[in-house]
């Protein structure tokens, strides 16, 4: 993992199992219900409301850094929500596409960053991408969230099996599946119209190859070519997991999803704040104490990536 990184683990053993399961589990814990009150009373004096949320992580608060400059903070405050949001934002429009099957891919999301690399933001998205062309080809249900969480996975391993980034892999297989073969060539997949032609006729999708391809038929064709040429590399992320680039890819992805998960945390009070008529710099500042830390184990993750 590199000088950075063997620091980091020795400086905080914590996160060198599960990478700080340790610190969210007690966000988590710490949190559970305490901004009911802070929302209720959005009128509080901006006292009050410092020292609710204080009380609140007072038990993450541990001297991981020195304390940060208002600025610093405030910076790593509105990336963490914006990364909720983002994340928010991605669960309901992926939600629209999936319906009742959408906990199948909230539970691909859930356990990526270990299994294939690739952060809860990217596999909510991925999944909505691919959501969007296997409902173009006629899937439902289980069938489409089926599609969408395998195709996410085969990115997650593509990227390990080419040592590129997962979202190479899944913007190559977007594109491969709306009909642009190029991109998908980095990762050794030859996709042409004579190619999905025979994979349409041996799937019984046409009857013969003078037969013109449908966008649905299309969509499946490219599906299983691109199965049928990847199959060296699917499970390469599992494979090699230990690797440089995978505990890296591991690494960020869960510096993501930590940061979305603190965001999610801090959103209420800020809307609270927000709602008292207290400025955004005023209540980062009243909040340092409790904020410094927090903002030290997001961003020795980032050194350790």
């Amino acid at each position: 993992m590199g000088e950075v990184a063997s620091s980091y683990v020795s400086i905080y053993p914590k996160f060198a199992d599960g990478f700080g399961s340790d610190i969210k589990r007690q966000v988590q814990a710490s949190t559970k219900g305490a901004f009911g009150p802070v929302e209720r009373e959005a009128s509080v004096s901006s006292q009050k409301l410092s020292k609710t949320f204080g009380e609140t992580f007072r038990s993450v608060a541990t001297p991981l850094i020195a304390v940060a400059s208002i600025g610093a903070i405030s910076s790593f405050v509105s990336k963490s929500v914006d990364a909720f949001a983002e994340l928010e934002d991605s669960t309901a429009a992926a939600g629209v596409v999936f319906g009742d099957s959408m906990q199948t891919i909230i539970d691909q999301s859930s356990t990526a960053a270990q299994a294939i690399g690739i952060s809860k933001q990217q596999v909510i998205d991925a999944a909505a991408t691919f959501g969007t062309y296997g409902k173009s080809a006629g899937l439902a249900g289980k069938d489409l969230a089926g599609f969408a969480t395998q195709m996410t996975s085969l990115a997650g391993d593509m990227a390990s099996f080419k040592g590129k980034k997962p979202e190479q892999a899944i913007e190559a297989i977007g594109s491969a599946l709306r009909g642009e073969m190029e991109p998908i060539r980095q990762f050794g997949v030859l996709l042409d119209d004579a190619t999905l032609r025979s994979q349409a006729m041996k799937m019984g999708l046409i009857a013969t190859t003078d037969e013109g391809l449908t966008p649905q038929v299309k969509v499946l064709a490219a599906q299983a070519a691109i199965l049928a040429q990847t199959s060296d590399a699917q499970g390469d992320f599992a494979r090699t997991s230990q690797s440089t680039a995978n505990v890296q890819k591991t690494l960020a992805a869960e510096s993501a999803n930590l940061s979305a998960e603190i965001g999610e945390k801090l959103a209420p009070a800020i809307v609270a704040a927000q709602k008292a008529g207290i400025g955004f710099l005023k209540w980062t500042s009243d909040n340092m104490a409790v904020l410094a830390p927090l903002a030290g184990v997001v961003g020795t993750a980032a050194l350790a990536v």
